[in-house]
């Protein structure tokens, strides 16, 4: 293994450290050091503080969704409906569509400022998040159902 990852003595010690039960039918699912972001294929997203135990904020889509994405202090959001939506502080801040049906995985590259998506309509559409626009759509000869980390350039 690698020097630095997690050995299996370090997992057998892993413990719980808090139970808890959800309503709802999990789709999307976002952890950094601070927070989980949950969202539904009812078009909700639950945001946890992790240090505190609690949910801190809700937020409402609209439409199912199936991922999440946090960077920096944004968040993203894809849609079983071809949309892409950039929250930031829990205020929407764009909302992109570019796919005609399920996006079925995004990600984004590790600099933060491109985003890739691909979708059943067989594209896979890349988008510049500071300027909040598509940048380049490509059409392939087959629905894509697998993650987009390979486009994003990650390798996560």
């Amino acid at each position: 293994m690698p020097k630095g990852y997690t050995t299996a003595d370090d997992i057998s010690s892993f413990h719980e450290i808090r139970i808890g039960k959800i309503d709802y039918q999990p789709t999307a699912l976002a952890i950094d050091d601070k927070h989980a972001t949950i969202g539904t294929a009812e078009g909700e997203v639950s945001v946890y503080s992790l240090e505190e135990g609690k949910q801190e904020q809700t937020i409402s889509i609209g439409e199912p969704l199936t991922g999440v994405i946090r960077t920096n202090d944004k968040v993203i959001f894809s849609t079983a409906k071809g949309s892409v939506y950039l929250y930031e502080d829990g205020v929407k801040i764009a909302s992109l569509k570019e796919h005609a049906g399920a996006i079925t995985g995004i990600s984004i590259h590790p600099g933060s400022h491109i985003l890739a998506s691909v979708g059943v309509d067989k594209s896979f559409v890349f988008y510049g998040l500071t300027a909040k626009k598509t940048v380049l759509r490509m059409y392939t000869d087959s629905r894509m159902y697998y993650q987009a980390s390979a486009l994003a350039g990650t390798d996560c």
